[in-house]
This record gives C-alpha cells, structure tokens and sequence, in this order.
C-alpha cells in the first residue's frame, strides 16, 4: 500500500514536470496550493486502493483468485466513485475562468486521479497476485499473514 500511494505521489510529481515543459504557458510552481494537493494525493491513492486491498484480504483460495474476487467485487464500486465524485468535480473546475484553478486544481486532479485509477485497479491487483500475502485456515476460521 505504500508503495502505490509513493507512485502515485511521485508520479504525480513527475507528470506535473512533464506537462510544465510541454503545455507552457503558466507553469505549476511549488506553493502552498500545489504542496497541499501533494499531500491530498496521498489520501485520494489510498482510497482509490484500499478497497481493493480489503476485499483481496477477506477473500478465500489462491492469490489469483483473490485478486480477480477483489476487482469483480469491489472494482465496479470504485470506478463509479471516480466517475461520480472526482472525474465530474474535476472537469467543472477546467471550466473555470480563473487561472489558479485550471492549473493547480484541474491539472493536478486529473492527473491524481488518473495516476490513482492506475495504481489502484491496475497495478495493485497484478502485484496482489503475485506477492500478496497467502491465506491460511485453521478450521472454520481463515487466518492471513
């Protein structure tokens, strides 16, 4: 988990830089603003990715099978959550006349949320897969460690 809320930070970092170098114009500088929507993509990665991460630990039989549980369970939940909520909050703010808010808060919530749809429903269940942790029973109780 922490590994993917890393990425999706310094991902987001990354793809500011890129898009500061390529769109031109005005350029995101660190601030104030722009350091707490930092600190905000590591509370959106985690929530894009703990749903995910829930559900592959309360699933029962192979780690494959888990993760694909997890992503039928819970993946359809997440991307209407995306949609709904972040996607339609992020597009209303492009639309804004004021410059703050087209490239401190349009520009870096796309791509948090982008970074995070990646990390969280791409990325972690390939990962889950292959390095989550087993399940274990013992008797009626399922026990992970």
């Amino acid at each position: 988990m922490t590994g993917l809320v890393a990425s999706t930070t310094w991902g987001l970092i990354g793809l500011v830089w890129v898009w500061n170098e390529r769109a031109g114009g005005f350029g995101t500088e660190i601030n104030a603003v722009s350091v707490v929507n930092l600190v905000m993509c590591c509370g959106l990665a985690v929530e894009f990715s703990i749903h995910i991460m829930t559900s592959f630990l309360k699933a029962t039989g192979t780690r494959k099978e888990r993760a694909k549980k997890a992503l039928i369970e819970m993946g359809s939940t997440v991307i209407t959550g995306i949609m709904t909520t972040k996607l339609i909050g992020v597009i209303v703010l492009g639309l804004a006349p004021s410059k703050v808010f087209s490239l401190y808060y349009f520009r870096m919530y796309l791509c948090i949320i982008g970074l995070g749809f990646i990390n969280g429903l791409a990325i972690q269940p390939i990962l889950l897969s292959y390095i989550g942790p087993p399940t274990v029973t013992f008797g009626n109780k399922k026990v992970v460690r």
